[in-house]
């Protein structure tokens, strides 16, 4: 399990919304000042919630005390588990009072909660498939969620955009110069996409409106064509992944990062692995993915991830 965000219960919604919108100025990622619920991002991985007070209180049978009584909790910590009912009953086993699992279409999410001995609001939450949503939770993530781009499969046409896109990749850290484009003659970097179309070769574009602003592919690769990311003939590496400057910041290597692993998924493949500067804050967005360090070569990590 992982932490998902600390959520505070509130009686004073709007009032709390403009303090962390505009006083903090931290950054809306769901949720009006009108909403019972909203989320705010503190930095790429981390997220603060608020949450109406009453609407806690009925999930988790307090609603019958006055909303503002001690007993009532002002705070909550969220997490999310893969297998939520596997996770409750595990917490059972050991002594836990965990209640039971109930699914919320109209928030998306399927919930369990617990307490610690000290009395602090523990919830377990799991995502719901999108076709157990309510309609109308379905029209909102529409409204904050909505893709900046269109994702279509990569073709042969597309390889000197992937080129450029390969050279992007190339991470140079704050106050290095960056390389000349003949790095990629560099057969390290060039194993990434040289014979592109061999057998396992995988890509995709981003496109907005009809303009290609992304890319991300995976190689199968072997003793002759291996290079950095390698750890297996079984396992496709992540060769490439950018995204032009103009268009970072909205979202979009995250949508190529999932649309990779998803299709590796559904063709089979039981791990991605990949090559990556620790200092390159893309090693933060593989790790959401779980990609984990499994070596080092030169100032590059190697990291796996099991689909």
């Amino acid at each position: 399990m992982k932490l998902d965000n600390i959520r505070l219960l509130v009686t004073r919604f709007e009032e709390c919304y403009t303090f962390y919108r505009k006083t903090l100025g931290l950054t809306c990622t769901w949720g009006e000042p009108d909403s019972a619920y909203a989320s705010f991002a503190l930095n790429e991985n981390d997220t603060i919630a608020l949450f109406k007070r009453e609407f806690m209180a009925e999930a988790v049978g307090t609603g019958d005390l006055p909303v503002k009584a001690q007993s009532q909790d002002q705070f909550a910590i969220i997490l999310r588990v893969e297998d939520l009912g596997q996770t409750a009953a595990d917490l059972q086993a050991k002594g836990a009072d965990v209640t039971p699992v109930t699914e919320q279409s109209e928030w998306g999410i399927a919930t369990a909660h617990l307490r610690d001995p000290e009395g602090n609001l523990i919830e377990l939450m799991m995502s719901l498939p999108k076709e157990k949503w309510h309609k109308s939770l379905a029209d909102e993530d529409w409204k904050y969620h909505q893709s900046p781009v269109t994702i279509r499969e990569s073709t042969k046409q597309d390889l000197p955009f992937m080129e450029e896109m390969l050279y992007q990749s190339v991470y140079i850290h704050e106050g290095e110069e960056r390389p000349d484009p003949t790095i990629l003659e560099i057969r390290g970097i060039g194993l990434f996409l040289s014979e592109w179309g061999r057998k396992g070769d995988r890509g995709w574009i981003a496109v907005a409106g009809e303009k290609p602003v992304g890319a991300i592919w995976m190689r199968r690769m072997n003793s002759e064509t291996k290079t950095y990311g390698y750890v297996d003939d079984s396992v496709p590496v992540v060769s490439g992944l950018a995204v032009l400057t103009e268009y970072r910041g909205e979202g979009i290597g995250k949508i190529l990062v999932e649309t990779l692993v998803d299709k590796a998924r559904q063709e089979g493949s039981a791990a991605l692995s990949l090559s990556v500067d620790p200092r390159n804050p893309a090693r933060l967005l593989y790790e959401k993915y779980g990609f984990q360090k499994v070596g080092e070569e030169g100032t590059s990590w190697t990291m796996k991830a099991d689909l």
